[in-house]
């Protein structure tokens, strides 16, 4: 897997750029006449989709999916073609003005509310979607392993084709794990 601050890869390789947040809201104040505890504090995962590089065609995705905890939020589709071959930008620097677009938001911005708890140790699954015919591509992120919470992190996450599993192993726990997961003793994964 890939996992980077920099937005140059490998040709060859499909990934996607985002930015990634995880916090924590305070819980409220417990009432001064001695109420009920007050709820565990919520979290908040924030994913900035920035660009798609090197897909295996040249069609053009029609959104990124986030989905976690059985949550699934869309972006729209990318807001321009990169000049590299199959690579699409999903940050649209006329929605604030220029460069501070990247952090702002907007559609590109993917968010997912949860308790903290439930929130940092689940996995999170993007999905490069087409309305082709063209597959799905997926990525997938522990997120206890890429984020601390309350730190803002970039990313560059490997995409594979939903229909083939990928060539190998993330070594970094943030990429696309073997397809299935893990196996049981004795199976073996081809």
């Amino acid at each position: 897997g890939i996992v980077t601050t920099s937005l140059s890869i490998h040709s060859d390789v499909s990934a996607i750029a985002i930015s990634m947040s995880m916090s924590s809201k305070p819980p409220p104040q417990a009432p001064p006449s001695g109420g009920r505890l007050p709820p565990a504090p919520n979290g908040r995962l924030v994913a900035t989709v920035l660009s798609a590089y090197d897909l295996p065609h040249d069609a053009q995705p029609s959104s990124v999916s986030l989905t976690i905890l059985g949550s699934a939020v869309s972006t729209g589709p990318p807001s321009a073609r990169h000049r590299d071959r199959n690579s699409f930008k999903f940050a649209d620097s006329s929605q604030s003005g220029g460069r501070d677009s990247l952090l702002s938001g907007g559609s590109n911005e993917l968010v997912v509310s949860a308790p903290l708890s439930e929130l940092y140790p689940s996995n999170a699954e993007f999905r490069v979607t087409y309305d082709t015919s063209k597959p799905d591509l997926v990525a997938k992120c522990n997120l206890k392993k890429a984020l601390r919470v309350n730190e803002q992190q970039w990313l560059i996450l490997q995409l594979s084709d939903e229909s083939s599993p990928p060539a190998s192993p993330a070594s970094s726990g943030t990429g696309s794990p073997p397809a299935g997961g893990k196996t049981a003793a004795g199976d073996e994964v081809l």
